[in-house]
């Protein structure tokens, strides 16, 4: 029996959203501003600005989205009016307070750089609006940075404000406590430097959910077939705090549920979910998933190929990710919008106690609306 009412609005969401108005945000650190060499590729200069979080000691057991937090507002160029710009990369260290050198990623929760209104940044950087959430980047645990390929990159605007999200985890014993903090650093261009086009990207996220009631899970479709839509989610437990979503299906499901000793294979259709109008091309992909996962793949279900399949390697000693796998390319995958899509996460639990689990998958897709915007201004 459910006792905590459902929501069509992620929960996450909601919540980021309570804080970003109740907080008094605090200051993270912008460790400044340089130009860090000139690009072959393109022969402009990249321009790295770096963040730093708070101090964070870490002296117990901290599971997903338990551990000490900041969040705080960003800017991303020198403070004047640059115009637009391109970001290039984000990637985060955690360091020690004391040396400033780089400590175990084990210690990542994690790193979330935000929007703070989808529709007021596609105005600023004159583009028609898109579905999707505002996040620009979420780095994990074994996922610490994001480069996309030469030529690609996400357009912002100069002074545009984002929500910089920072979270420790620590899922193994430790003998005496540590003090850490996240460094950030974010490489871009300005536009009004590129002598070539750059090709722009957004991001859209998918995700892996569990069906909390019932048999069927095939969230947004209320007369699933098998032989179209592949295999139902599973059905699953909410870990405690968890999200509980609604889908159009009118089932319950949530994003970070329980992995019980030994192996689980979840599946969730994802059509409905990337909405797809026309025809697109993802050029960069990245993940998020829970210590004990093996692998993340997007399948498409009409030819029943492999679209990207991400392998996850977890230490042997402890508990913890030591990476996974990532896509980038400029040649880039399509997705097409009349297939069927379906999200396939697998863990291998070798613990002898339940764990919490999360799947998605961050897609970066080729953003044809804002190249015909700035086709069109010309």
């Amino acid at each position: 029996m459910l006792s905590r009412p459902a929501s069509p609005v992620p929960s996450w969401f909601v919540a980021l959203a309570g804080l970003l108005l109740s907080l008094n945000f605090s200051s993270v650190t912008n460790a400044g501003e340089s130009i860090e060499k000139t690009s072959s590729s393109t022969e402009i200069p990249i321009r790295t600005q770096v963040f730093e979080s708070k101090a964070f000691a870490i002296d117990q057991i901290y599971k997903s989205m338990e551990g000490p937090r900041e969040i705080t507002k960003v800017t991303i160029g020198e403070g004047g009016d640059e115009g637009l710009l391109w970001v290039l990369s984000y990637e985060t260290k955690i360091v020690d307070t004391t040396t400033g050198a780089p400590v175990s990623d084990e210690y990542m929760c994690h790193n979330n750089f935000n929007l703070t209104n989808l529709n007021q940044h596609r105005k600023l950087i004159g583009a028609s609006p898109i579905r999707g959430v505002p996040r620009m980047f979420a780095l994990s645990q074994g996922v610490m940075g994001v480069e996309f390929p030469a030529g690609f990159g996400v357009p912002v605007r100069s002074g545009e404000p984002f929500v910089l999200n920072f979270q420790v985890l620590n899922l193994n014993p430790i003998d005496k406590s540590i003090e850490v903090r996240f460094r950030t650093t974010v490489r871009y261009a300005l536009d009004s430097e590129l002598k070539t086009r750059m090709k722009p990207l957004y991001q859209f996220g998918v995700q892996g959910m569990k069906l909390l009631a019932g048999s069927q899970g095939y969230p947004g479709v209320t007369d699933p077939d098998p032989k179209i839509h592949g295999e139902s989610c599973s059905v699953g437990e909410v870990v405690d705090a968890g999200n509980l979503i609604t889908q159009n299906d009118g089932q319950i499901y949530t994003n970070h549920w329980i992995v019980e000793p030994g192996r689980e294979e979840n599946h969730t259709l994802l059509t409905q979910r990337l909405g797809l109008k026309h025809d697109v091309m993802v050029h960069y992909i990245a993940i998020h998933v829970h210590p004990f996962a093996e692998s993340l793949e997007l399948r498409d279900l009409t030819t029943g190929e492999t679209v990207y399949k991400a392998r996850v390697v977890n230490f042997d000693d402890k508990i913890g990710l030591v990476s996974a796998e990532h896509f980038s390319s400029v040649e880039g995958l399509k997705l097409f919008k009349d297939h069927e899509y379906t999200l396939i996460s697998i863990y291998q639990n070798n613990s002898e106690v339940r764990q919490d689990a999360m799947a998605s998958m961050f897609l970066y897709l080729h953003d044809p609306a804002y190249e015909h915007a700035r086709v069109s201004k010309r």
